[in-house]
């Protein structure tokens, strides 16, 4: 009989021990969906993230600046003091600049203040779209040289459009795509930004979302 008692008490205790166990299994669980949850929302603010940073940049199929040179062998030859190409950490390529003023200007003739560099086309809605955020770069650090190099438009064409636009850049232009030569691209807008030395500290192959905080961080790096 003694022996039924203890059995009967030690299930009786096992009840409450048991539905403990359940509860904190289920709390376990609850936590165990929540951190999940978090985790997950994490994840995909990390993911978002990530996804903006990683767009590329958008422009517009520009016209080959120069086109190799066929030798007699079928062997192709460029000629490297007229198609050199910009590269960040290394010297700018210098060019002559024809301004919409009638004046000229080598880009070398820039050196002392940081320089943002721009090619652009009348017809490129992409360069025409990103120009308030070079203008507010312009008036945000005046002391930055932002000089636009059209892409083989007449002058006509391009003074036409500057009339049309309160801008406070400098207009060149790049009939003869001499300047296209020394900084080769198959696209534009193309920007390319240049310390005082005279050294490409950043180049944008294209336009995006939000690129006059881009430019900004570029210029403040330059000038650094």
């Amino acid at each position: 009989m003694a022996a039924m008692k203890r059995s009967l008490y030690k299930r009786m205790m096992e009840v409450p021990m048991m539905k403990s166990r359940i509860v904190e299994t289920a709390a376990s669980s609850g936590e165990s969906r929540s951190r999940m949850r978090r985790t997950a929302g994490l994840a995909a603010s990390a993911f978002a993230a990530c996804a903006l940073a990683s767009v590329p940049l958008m422009g517009c199929q520009s016209e080959e600046p120069a086109a190799p040179e066929v030798q007699q062998d079928g062997q192709t030859a460029i000629d490297s003091t007229k198609m050199r190409g910009a590269a960040e950490g290394h010297p700018a390529p210098d060019a002559v600049l024809e301004l919409l003023d009638g004046s000229t200007k080598s880009i070398a003739d820039y050196q002392g203040g940081v320089t943002v560099l721009s090619f652009w086309a009348t017809w490129c809605p992409y360069c025409i779209k990103e120009m308030p955020d070079l203008q507010k770069v312009k008036e945000n650090y005046p002391e930055t040289n932002v000089v636009l190099v059209n892409c083989g438009e007449e002058e006509g064409l391009v003074s036409d459009f500057v009339a049309q636009h309160d801008y406070g850049f400098d207009w060149a232009l790049d009939l003869d795509f001499d300047a296209q030569r020394a900084y080769p691209t198959s696209g534009i807008p193309y920007t390319v930004v240049i310390d005082a030395e005279g050294v490409v500290t950043k180049i944008f192959a294209g336009s995006g979302p939000d690129m006059y905080s881009k430019f900004e961080q570029a210029v403040k790096e330059a000038a650094a």
